[in-house]
C-alpha cells in the first residue's frame, strides 16, 4: 500500500489561494480528482509522499511547509496588489504571483544588503497622484540627465531600454526582467525604502519593455505597489492612477519640445494632427518608444486627435504589437545578469565580497553556481 503522510489541511488551502489556483485547477495539475483535494484541505485524507512532492512543484513551496501547525497569519502579497487597479478584470495568474514572491523576496535581502552596508533610504522625488503628470514626467526625465539628443542617436530599441534602465538603477532602483509569457502582467512595481524594484516582462518587444519600466516608475514616484497588465485606453475608465502613470510615461520617454520639432518634420502640427496609425508608428519609431506611448503624448500635446489612442490601439491588436519578444542565445551568465541586472547583481556580489552573504546564499540569490559567479565577477571587472 502507498503510504500517507498527512499535512496541514489549513496550510495547503493558503499555499493553493497564494498561487491563484482554484481547487479544480489544481486537481487537474496533479491528476487528480477535486474531491481528493477537498479531503486534503479538510484533513479527511492525505496525500502520498509522491503526491506531496508534486504539491511542492506545483504550488512553488518547500515540501517542509506543508507540516507546519498552520497557515502563516499574512498573505505573502498585499490584497491591494492582488487588486491594483492596472490588472484590469483579470486577477493576478500563478505565474504572476510565484514571480512577485520570487521578486519580494530578493528585495528582502537586497534592502537588508544595502541597510548593512551603513547606506541611507533612497532619495527620489515623490509625486501625489493630485499632481500633473505629464509635468511630472517632464520634471523626472530631466533628472534622468538623458538629453534628446542622445535619445534620438540610438541605433536600436534594446540600446534605448538598456539606457532607459540604467537611468533608474543610477537612482536607486533595482530593475529586473522575467519572462512571463503574453498573457501575464507587463510589469510590477514594489516600493521599498532601500531598495525599490521593478520587474519588466521580458516577453514583450524592447520599446513596450521601456513603456512599462517607466509606467512603473511612475508608480514608485507616488510610492505605491502596482502590477499592470492592460491599458486604460478610454477617458471614460476610473482607473485614475493607471492613466497618471500612462501620461507621466509617455512625458518621460518624449518632452514635448522635441516632439513638436520631429513631429512637424513628418507634416503633423496642431492645426493638422496625426489621424492614421501609421504617422504615430513613424514618429515613435525616430524616439525609439512604443506606439502606445506616442498616440498617448501627441494627444496630450495637441497634436493628435482625440480618437487617436483608440485607433492605434484597434490597429495594433491586429497587428500583435508584442510579438518578436523573448531572448535570444545568451549564455546563462549573461542571461542571469540581463534578467537581474548590474545593480542587483553588484549589490549581492559586494556583500559576498565584504562577508555580509555567504556563498551559499549568494549562489542562492544569483541563481549561480560558484564557479559561475567566479566567471561573472570576471565579466563584470571587464566592463
Amino acid at each position: 500500500m502507498t503510504q500517507s503522510v498527512p499535512i496541514t489541511g489549513a496550510v495547503l488551502r493558503w499555499a493553493r489561494d497564494e498561487a491563484g489556483l482554484s481547487v479544480v485547477a489544481l486537481a487537474d495539475r496533479l491528476t487528480v480528482p477535486p474531491e481528493q483535494v477537498e479531503l486534503w484541505e479538510a484533513e479527511s485524507d492525505a496525500p502520498s509522499r509522491g503526491q506531496v512532492t508534486k504539491l511542492a512543484s506545483v504550488l512553488r513551496r518547500p515540501t517542509a511547509v506543508f507540516f507546519l501547525p498552520a497557515a502563516p497569519t499574512s498573505a505573502s502579497i498585499s490584497p491591494s496588489l492582488r487588486s491594483a487597479p492596472g490588472l484590469g478584470d483579470q486577477p493576478l495568474q500563478s505565474g504572476d504571483l510565484c514571480a512577485i514572491r520570487q521578486a519580494q523576496r530578493q528585495q528582502s535581502m537586497l534592502s537588508w544588503c544595502i541597510q548593512a552596508r551603513g547606506s541611507p533610504p533612497i532619495d527620489l522625488p515623490r509625486y501625489e497622484p493630485s499632481a500633473d503628470a505629464a509635468a511630472a514626467g517632464e520634471d523626472a526625465r530631466f533628472r534622468s540627465e538623458i538629453s534628446v539628443e542622445v535619445q534620438l542617436g540610438w541605433s536600436n530599441d534594446g540600446q534605448a531600454f538598456r539606457a532607459w534602465r540604467e537611468a533608474l538603477e543610477r537612482r536607486g532602483i533595482f530593475v529586473q526582467q522575467s519572462s512571463l509569457g503574453r498573457e501575464s502582467v507587463r510589469g510590477f512595481s514594489l516600493w521599498d525604502d532601500y531598495a525599490p524594484l521593478v520587474v519588466v516582462n521580458s516577453a514583450y518587444l524592447q520599446t513596450a519593455r521601456s513603456y512599462s519600466l517607466i509606467h512603473e516608475y511612475g508608480h514608485m514616484l507616488n510610492r505605491s505597489a502596482a502590477a499592470c497588465r492592460d491599458f486604460v485606453n478610454s477617458v471614460g475608465d476610473d482607473r485614475a492612477a493607471e492613466r497618471w502613470c500612462e501620461r507621466f510615461a509617455a512625458s518621460y520617454l518624449v518632452p514635448e519640445g522635441a516632439l513638436k520639432k520631429v513631429a512637424a518634420n513628418s507634416g503633423v502640427t496642431a492645426s493638422m494632427p496625426a489621424r492614421e496609425p501609421k504617422v504615430v508608428r513613424k514618429i515613435a519609431n525616430r524616439f525609439r518608444v512604443s506606439g502606445r506611448a506616442m498616440a498617448i503624448r501627441l494627444t496630450d500635446v495637441g497634436l493628435g486627435t482625440q480618437d487617436l489612442y483608440y485607433k492605434f490601439s484597434t490597429w495594433t491588436k491586429l497587428r500583435n504589437w508584442s510579438e518578436g519578444g523573448g531572448g535570444g542565445g545568451e549564455v546563462r551568465i549573461e542571461r542571469r545578469r540581463q534578467e537581474l541586472g548590474d545593480a542587483t547583481v553588484r549589490t549581492f556580489l559586494e556583500a559576498l565580497e565584504d562577508g555580509r552573504l555567504n556563498l551559499r546564499d549568494a549562489t542562492d540569490f544569483l541563481g549561480l553556481s560558484p564557479n559561475e559567479i567566479a566567471d561573472l565577477e570576471v565579466l563584470l571587472a571587464s566592463d
